[in-house]
């Protein structure tokens, strides 16, 4: 294999390793730090538009001063770049005279000398520009323009599915807020409603002590039962997107699944969700589904619970079928293959075996976000 297919090859897994990201500053600093494995450069960095005049280096790799530097239109190499739309490269920055000066001591500082500099573009729109340097006079030439070309067109592909995929996120977060709301209105409302009715029947009517302890009793219990309604919903109306996403998609799926299939499905979660980075949601979102799916074509099952619990500092998410449960020597498919594999990019993990009480169960798992640093 010619280093040029090993680079190719490399950059196919990196960008495999992206679906599903929903922030597309995560794809632009993984595409970034995966540059000077692909290119053989050492310094790279990201230019993060501000708008369609300026853009913020961001995400940089081997070079501080370049980081936070903001880049006008028209100003040294990337500001070219910025411009014209076009890739540009110059063998030695500091003697270039066909590129302005404005960055000069932050270059010199740095030792840089051979660049190259491409848009990110998403058929017409610019979404930032990638930088490759080399600390030696050297001349770059075509062959590294052209593995940066491909690394900028495959980060264009991944924001671009990663903007969707958080407007996507939000759309069904939205929804499942205004569901909640709902909820919120009818049973804590028809509560209060059998609450006023039941005091005004006490105030108006005469009955024994037995009968009166009675209905106080009911009224107690319609109380704590609206309690517990509207702690649960003011709970989850006030999580964050990222805390909501993972039980709003798995919702979501346990209901196309009971609707495709005519099978019960059931999502219990019996744990506060944490917020998880995107690629993490999307690994589990991804590892249920294709339980799914295996319960759907193999199970015969008539009921499909999944939980979502915590254990020895793992978030755990149980598929459980009541069918007629594994194989003996169970070979993954190439789904819970894929799977498995999206899960250990995260950290975690994917395990298939019998049910306690017959059926199957998918454990899929990933480690519990730590504490946020202090800043």
């Amino acid at each position: 294999m010619t280093p040029r297919e090993r680079a190719w090859r490399s950059l196919e897994s990196e960008y495999a390793a992206l679906a599903g990201v929903q922030d597309p500053q995560e794809v632009f600093r993984r595409a970034t730090a995966a540059v000077p494995r692909l290119t053989g450069l050492p310094v790279s960095s990201f230019g993060s538009l501000v708008d369609q005049e300026r853009m913020v280096l961001a995400h940089t790799v081997n070079a501080k001063a370049f980081e936070g530097m903001t880049v006008p239109s028209g100003a040294g190499l990337g500001g070219t770049v910025l411009t014209s739309r076009r890739p540009a490269w110059v063998a030695d920055y500091p003697t270039c005279r066909e590129i302005t000066a404005d960055f000069q001591d932050r270059v010199a500082h740095e030792a840089v000398h051979g660049m190259v500099v491409v848009p990110v573009m998403a058929g017409e729109r610019l979404l930032g520009c990638l930088y490759a340097a080399s600390r030696q006079r050297t001349a770059l030439g075509d062959r590294v323009a052209q593995v940066l070309e491909r690394i900028a067109h495959e980060t264009a592909t991944a924001a671009v599915a990663a903007e969707r995929t958080r407007t996507a996120v939000q759309t069904a977060v939205a929804e499942e807020r205004r569901r909640l709301a709902l909820e919120l209105h009818d049973s804590v409302g028809a509560a209060l409603f059998t609450l006023g009715a039941g005091i005004r029947d006490l105030r108006h009517g005469t009955m024994s002590r037995a009968t009166l302890a009675a209905r106080l009793k009911v009224l107690a219990d319609v109380a704590a039962e609206a309690s517990w309604a509207l702690r649960g919903s003011l709970s989850a109306l006030d999580a964050s997107p990222e805390e909501l996403a993972l039980s709003v998609a798995l919702q979501r799926d346990c209901r196309e699944f009971q609707t495709r299939t005519g099978v019960r499905a059931t999502l219990v979660v019996l744990c506060d969700a944490p917020a998880l980075a995107p690629a993490t949601t999307d690994a589990l979102v991804r590892a249920v589904r294709e339980g799914l799916v295996n319960v759907e074509k193999h199970a015969r099952a008539s009921m499909v619970a999944v939980s979502i619990f915590t254990a020895r500092g793992r978030l755990v998410i149980a598929v459980s079928d009541d069918g007629v449960g594994p194989p003996d020597a169970p070979t993954p498919g190439l789904g819970l293959a894929g799977a498995a594999e999206r899960l250990s990019r995260v950290g975690g993990d994917l395990r298939l075996a019998a049910g306690d009480d017959g059926g199957a169960t998918l454990h899929a798992w990933v480690p519990l976000p730590g504490p946020a640093p202090q800043r």
